[in-house]
C-alpha cells in the first residue's frame, strides 16, 4: 500500500493554554481539513526533528510541515488559520535538520 498517513508536526503553532489542544481547537482542525472526506490537503515540509523514543517509531525523524487547503486562500497555510481564529497561538520554529538523511545513527546529528 503507498502512504495513507504519516506523524508530522506543524511548525510555527502551539495550543493556546498548556500542551494539549482543546477540543475546539481539535474539531477546528477537523473541519478546516474535512478529516474522513479524503479531500487532499498539500503539506510543505521545513525540516525535520527527532521523534520522541517513547513512540513506535523510536526516534524516527518526524516531519516538520506547513499544511495548505489548495481550495483555499493561497499562501495561508492552516497553522495561520488557527491563529486567526484564536485557536492557537504563534510559537517559534524550533531549530531543525533541514533534511532527511537516512544514515542518521546517533544524536549528534540532530
Amino acid at each position: 500500500l503507498r502512504f495513507q498517513a504519516i506523524e508530522a508536526h506543524m511548525v510555527g503553532i502551539a495550543p493556546t493554554e498548556g500542551e494539549e489542544w482543546t477540543e475546539a481547537a481539535i474539531d477546528c482542525f477537523v473541519d478546516m481539513t474535512c478529516c474522513g472526506q479524503w479531500r487532499a490537503m498539500v503539506a510543505e515540509i521545513v525540516g525535520y526533528r527527532k521523534g520522541s523514543k517513547n513512540t513506535a517509531h523510536s526516534g524516527s525523524p518526524i516531519p516538520c510541515i506547513k499544511l495548505y487547503d489548495p481550495d483555499g486562500a493561497p499562501g495561508i497555510d492552516l497553522g495561520t488559520q488557527l491563529v486567526q481564529k484564536n485557536m492557537a497561538k504563534q510559537a517559534p520554529i524550533e531549530d531543525l535538520s533541514p533534511q532527511f538523511d537516512l544514515n542518521v545513527t546517533d544524536d549528534e546529528n540532530w
